[in-house]
């Protein structure tokens, strides 16, 4: 049974990776502009890539969406855009809460790294909704890693899928629009722009994570 246990995460991680060689062997081959252009001609077929790839970049943290936001604006409307994008990091944290709920911490760890977990393991024991909603709207910069210590709290799977989508409906409205007002992927000015505002909402959140994170993690050691 153990056994058993390890050979599924184990094709499972060698079929995310297969998906992963062959997307970037494709896109290697004819280049950027023929991405764009395969995505264009095969609308039904790049959103499932898109959805694909935006719920992989949650569950597999090291993989970055951001970049791709003015892409998906490029090739489909606002709202298009801005559904598949919500669809694909919302589906993406629910399976790190569920894999974080069946396999525990040790799978956790090793799926973020022990020295983040380490971090902000002590959140595991908030369950608050209202401090839950601060966590998620400050901290979107620690959105996938918080997604998976969500999953070994005790908090309900219905309050953390309202709360993720919610709060991934702020960040994801606010900042497709931002990129479609500023041109998006045809405004190289406009794109840096965004980049930057993107980099100080951050660099804004970031800190005051920081502040609340030592505020709480002194709290729950003096417990």
């Amino acid at each position: 049974m153990h056994h058993r246990h390890h050979l599924k995460e184990f094709l499972i991680l060698a079929i995310i990776i297969l998906i992963l060689i062959i997307s970037a062997r494709f896109g290697n081959s004819i280049g950027f502009s023929g991405v764009i252009g395969f995505l264009k001609e095969n609308t039904i077929l790049g959103a499932l890539i898109y959805v694909v790839y935006a719920t992989l970049s949650v569950v597999i943290i090291t993989l970055p969406i951001v970049p791709l936001w003015p892409v998906s604006l490029f090739i489909y409307p606002f709202w298009i855009a801005f559904i598949l994008s919500l669809f694909g990091q919302v589906l993406g944290s629910s399976i790190n809460f569920m894999l974080a709920r069946k396999f525990g911490g040790p799978f956790v760890s090793k799926m973020m790294g022990r020295k983040l977990f380490s971090e902000i393991e002590h959140f595991i024991h908030i369950d608050n909704p209202r401090t839950f909603f601060l966590i998620r709207l400050l901290g979107s910069n620690y959105f996938d890693p918080i997604s998976y210590i969500a999953g070994l709290s005790k908090m309900p799977y219905k309050t953390f899928f309202v709360i993720t989508t919610l709060t991934s409906s702020l960040w994801l409205g606010g900042m497709l629009y931002l990129i479609n007002r500023l041109g998006g992927l045809e405004n190289m000015k406009g794109l840096l722009s965004i980049m930057g505002i993107y980099g100080g909402f951050i660099l804004v959140g970031t800190i005051i994570w920081e502040i609340f994170h030592r505020h709480h993690k002194k709290h729950f050691k003096t417990r």
